[in-house]
Formats: structure tokens, sequence, C-alpha cells
């Protein structure tokens, strides 16, 4: 298993749209990065974050949310999200017919849904533990 930690500025959340955080590399040709769980620590600064939509892990158009239920960075109070995909019944497909290279060397990525986060000051650090697998 492999760990990595990526801090990320109030720049860097007011861009996650329209550029996205890389947290790990495209791991090479044949190669899919598995997400095994990620801590995410939000620092709420003076003034909470206007958000569209969620924070996402994965490769853009393809991510699996992180907390649905809770926006994180909205909030204006410190807060930290555990985020494991395919707890609870929910498996993770990394390909499918219809889509054979999901994940496939992709890197993992951090962003906003929908829209730049607007207003906010607050700052963040992820650390995610995964995988890398040969498909």
């Amino acid at each position: 298993m492999n760990e990595i930690t990526v801090h990320l500025s109030s720049t860097d959340i007011r861009a996650l749209f329209t550029a996205p955080k890389q947290l790990v590399p495209a791991p090479g040709v044949g190669k899919a990065i598995v997400p095994i769980a990620a801590i995410i620590t939000y620092r709420f600064a003076t003034t909470p974050y206007a958000i569209g939509s969620f924070l996402v892990i994965g490769p853009v158009g393809v991510g699996l949310l992180i907390a649905p239920e809770v926006a994180l960075i909205d909030q204006s109070w410190d807060m930290t999200v555990m985020f494991a995909p395919g707890v609870m019944g929910s498996p993770i497909a990394f390909s499918t017919p219809e889509r054979p290279s999901y994940f496939l060397n992709k890197p993992l990525l951090l962003f906003d849904g929908s829209a730049n986060p607007t207003l906010g000051d607050g700052t963040a650090t992820v650390t995610v533990w995964y995988a890398v697998v040969t498909l």
C-alpha cells in the first residue's frame, strides 16, 4: 500500500473544478490506481467557501464522491472526513465493457464536480492510501 499527503491552499481549493489537484500521477500503461482510503482535514480560516458541488477523488468524469452527505469546505469550523470507497456494499468498477479504461493509466485527482468554489479562504490536507494494480 502507498501513502501520499497533499496540502491545498485556498487558491488550490478555489480552482478545483478548472484545475483539479493531482494526488497521484498516472501509474503507466496497463496499470490503475486503486484508492483504498483518504482522510481530508479542512481548516477553516475566516470565510467558508460557496460551492456548487461536492469534492470528488478519481479521474475527472468518473470520480468517487467524498462523503456526499457532507459538503466539507462550506463549513465555518474545522472538519475531518474519512473516505473509503467500496465500503458498505458499494463496489468500485475500474472498467466496464462500455468504458474499459475508467482508471487505467489515469492520475488520481481531487476535484469539484461542477464549479470552482468561491469566496472561501480555508486550507486542506489530503492523505490518500492507494495501491497500483496491473489490469
